[in-house]
């Protein structure tokens, strides 16, 4: 294992401090938060493809009525 230097995590939830070894710390925080970033990027692609449907449609509309 490789020595990292103790440093202070501070958590948003809680005000506290941890001290704990750097790359410990990192990764248990991308294990925890892994799944969110997951979330919203798939909601954020979904919206996308609305907007991209809702203008697409308008589009439409405005070229039948010209």
């Amino acid at each position: 294992m490789a020595y990292y230097p103790p440093t202070t995590v501070i958590l948003k939830n809680e005000k506290t401090y941890f001290k704990r070894y750097m790359g410990m710390a990192i990764q248990k925080k991308i294990k925890k938060h892994k799944r969110c970033f997951k979330k919203e990027h798939k909601k954020k692609k979904y919206n996308n493809n609305k907007q991209k449907r809702r203008v697409h449609e308008f589009v439409k509309l405005v070229i039948n009525i010209n």
